[in-house]
């Protein structure tokens, strides 16, 4: 799935009493990882020097599924002008990164 693609959306704030400000959001390692619930598992998509940054990705993850789900239930084949990128799991999600190489 390439996020590159996707439009920003707004963050998700995480629910009260969560430790990270976000949803979707952990720290690791110093490092704040963003990961997506996808078919009863967890997909990372990757991880970033602030929480901001990781729930910007994870905002547009969660936003590209809603819309998977929502092309296959009436049938819609495009959205924001293009093909709709699709999630699975085990699949590599493709974003702009500063993880190491």
């Amino acid at each position: 799935m390439d996020l590159t693609k996707v439009p920003d959306q707004p963050l998700i704030l995480a629910k009260p009493g969560s430790k990270m400000k976000y949803k979707g959001v952990k720290l690791c390692k110093g490092r704040y990882q963003a990961r997506i619930g996808i078919d009863g598992g967890y997909k990372h998509i990757g991880s970033w020097d602030t929480e901001e940054e990781a729930a910007s990705y994870f905002a547009k993850a969660e936003y590209a599924k809603r819309k998977q789900v929502q092309r296959r239930m009436d049938g819609t084949e495009t959205v924001f002008g293009g093909e709709l990128p699709s999630i699975r799991q085990g699949e590599t999600i493709q974003h702009e990164t500063t993880d190491p190489l």
